[in-house]
């Protein structure tokens, strides 16, 4: 609630955002959705923009309760593999690592991939056809790279 104001006008003002977000869903332009509810377009627009900026926060605080959640698992993984990698299993030592890499990979621990951009010879004689086919191929040998590295692990 903004200084000044009561908690009437404080859930007018909700009602308002709400309704903002469902013209706009629906296609609406800001200068109709400001035309249809009396206000002006710069409110319009920020009666839009705080609503998905709250339902960002709320997403983004619900990820990291999940990924807390995902990392705190894992690290129990981990915790009763640690008796058999101590003894040396195999086995245990390989899942162990797996384990460990998928708790670098959700906590970002890992360092990004580098990636050599290149550009066939004749590029700048291209047609922009060939030039975006020519960018998928590299696409499509890249991912082939990526999934061939994710099938041997």
């Amino acid at each position: 609630m903004r200084p000044g104001e009561s908690p009437n006008d404080d859930a007018k003002r909700h009602d308002r955002q709400l309704k903002a977000v469902e013209l706009r869903r629906r296609g609406k332009s800001y200068r109709t959705i400001a035309d249809e509810l009396g206000v002006s377009v710069r409110t319009a627009f920020d009666d839009v923009w705080k609503h998905f900026s709250e339902l960002d926060k709320l997403a983004t605080e619900e990820l990291e309760q999940v990924r807390k959640l995902e990392v705190a698992r894992l690290d129990r993984y981990l915790d009763a593999l640690e008796p058999a990698c101590e003894e040396g299993d195999a086995k245990a030592i390989a899942t162990a690592i797996k384990v460990g890499e998928r708790r670098a990979k959700l906590l970002g621990l890992d360092a990004p991939a580098k990636v050599e951009h290149t550009t066939p010879d004749d590029y700048d004689r291209m047609t922009p056809a060939d030039r975006i086919k020519a960018h998928r191929d590299a696409i499509d040998e890249e991912q082939a790279k990526l999934d061939e590295k994710e099938a041997r692990h």
